[in-house]
């Protein structure tokens, strides 16, 4: 059994600390907090005036061929506009998710606050989520090619991960960058690219007046 002086020490001690502490954790959350919030305000004041909704350039659920029975969820928010400590360098970012009886596609729409932005942290993006996101390799089969007069860079490669064939899209337009996935269990490549082309027409569409 403890002593009882030890216990009687240990909650004088604790006791003695305890404001001090308080006051330190109340006011390292305020400066988080303050500079949070800075610096969500001022990313989010910087971003280009658009006359459309993030949530306008996605896809829709028609756009899939009607044997692959999509069931659509999304927009969602995929990640916190600036904040500390995040993985998220974009000013705003959503998803769709697109699901089959058999596997999914999903996009992922990301926006920062300059084209140069977007250019920079497209390296990142094309890392993260072909090589390193399964540690497998991504090649581009010859049926699969992707052209477009206003994607400023893209990248499209499939791999096998898990015995599961998937095919990405990342490609920046000014200040996004779209990154489209689809599992290739009951799809083809000719699906898959007719797809990417309709992201593509989407994007122009509000981009391109």
């Amino acid at each position: 059994m403890e002593p009882i002086s030890s216990r009687q020490s240990a909650h004088h001690i604790s006791k003695r600390n305890l404001p001090a502490f308080a006051v330190a954790s109340v006011a390292c959350l305020t400066v988080l907090c303050t500079a949070s919030i800075f610096l969500a305000v001022r990313t989010a004041s910087t971003l280009p005036q658009r006359p459309f909704a993030l949530a306008d350039l996605f896809i829709e659920e028609s756009a899939f061929p009607q044997s692959l029975h999509v069931n659509a969820s999304g927009p969602v928010r995929i990640c916190i506009a600036a904040p500390l400590g995040s993985s998220c360098y974009s000013a705003e970012a959503q998803g769709v998710t697109f699901s089959f009886p058999v596997g999914l596609a999903a996009e992922d729409i990301h926006r920062y606050a300059s084209s140069e932005a977007a250019a920079a942290d497209f390296s990142r993006l094309r890392y993260w989520q072909f090589a390193g996101l399964t540690n497998t390799e991504w090649r581009a089969p010859p049926a699969v090619r992707f052209e477009s007069p206003s994607a400023a860079q893209s990248y499209v490669a499939c791999t096998i991960d898990r015995n599961v064939e998937r095919c990405q899209l990342l490609a920046q337009y000014t200040e996004f960058n779209v990154l489209f996935r689809m599992d290739m269990i009951d799809s083809d490549y000719a699906q898959f690219v007719a797809l990417i082309h309709t992201v593509d027409e989407r994007i122009r569409s509000f981009l391109i007046k």
